[in-house]
């Protein structure tokens, strides 16, 4: 959907890989998704890794500190959970800014030290989301490619947001389940006067009797269920292709479907379908 958008409009066509979780990120994965875009006929204008841009990420963690917009918490989780429910400040929030830029340079410097920055958002708020949210936490395993430069990771609140500005990204789009945190996206980019784009969500598309979700499927791989993620049983890029199914069929199925914001299930007999019309 996004590749059609871009090039009916004339725009550029980014692929981004959101690499901010080293316990999550494989080096195989990288080649693999592009290899499986490229078969689907996807091309684009430009590639890069959000990891690549993290000192700049560090820099506006710092203006947000300085502006007294963000904190560093070090608060245990329960404590942290506690203070959400209740809707109370953060204790560490009313430290003077010098304590909080220290804390930060001390995050930064010891591998050691444990510790979140948070977004002095609205613990009041309805929006559960906005309740201080983490913009930054700890990670110590090595990344497939930053190695061990870094320990202090950006979670998607702010790694999603700024990467959208700063690229200049003008529509991103993304699943419904984000919808509580768009408020989050904004005020973020608002507290460091970066552009803000115009955000476009939809539903998840769920196919009958098949797991869509990465976590479902990358369970069913670790625990030996499914041959590797080119199982036919899986609606993988790769197990669609070694099932016979052709990409124009699966293009031909995705516009059929639209994008739309209520959910929906389908069977995966209209991609058979669409596959024996060609």
């Amino acid at each position: 959907i996004d590749f059609e958008y871009a090039q009916n409009y004339d725009g550029r066509f980014i692929l981004r890989f959101d690499d901010t979780n080293p316990e999550k990120d494989i080096l195989e994965f990288y080649d693999a998704q592009k290899k499986d875009l490229e078969w689907l006929g996807i091309t684009w204008d430009e590639c890069y890794h959000t990891s690549d841009h993290l000192q700049k990420h560090y820099e506006l963690c710092e203006q947000l500190i300085a502006q007294s917009d963000a904190y560093v918490c070090f608060c245990d989780a329960e404590a942290i959970k506690k203070g959400r429910q209740q809707k109370k400040p953060c204790s560490c929030s009313s430290e003077p800014v010098e304590v909080h830029q220290e804390r930060w340079e001390r995050l930064l410097s010891s591998v050691d030290e444990q510790g979140i920055v948070r977004l002095k958002a609205d613990m009041k708020s309805l929006n559960t989301a906005m309740r201080d949210p983490t913009l930054f936490r700890v990670i110590r395993k090595p990344h497939p490619l930053q190695e061990d430069r870094f320990h202090v990771w950006p979670t998607y609140d702010f790694a999603g947001s700024v990467e959208d500005s700063i690229s200049g990204v003008t529509h991103p789009f993304r699943t419904k389940e984000y919808e509580l945190r768009d408020e989050v996206y904004f005020f973020l980019l608002e507290k460091l006067g970066l552009r803000k784009p115009y955000l476009m969500e939809f539903a998840r598309l769920s196919i009958e009797g098949m797991p869509v979700s990465k976590r479902k499927i990358t369970l069913l791989f670790e625990n030996g269920a499914v041959t590797g993620y080119d199982d036919i049983r899986l609606p993988t890029l790769r197990g669609l292709k070694k099932r016979g199914i052709v990409p124009e069929a699966i293009t031909r199925f995705v516009f059929t479907q639209g994008i739309s914001k209520v959910e929906s299930v389908v069977s995966f007999g209209l991609v058979e379908a669409e596959n024996r019309k060609i």
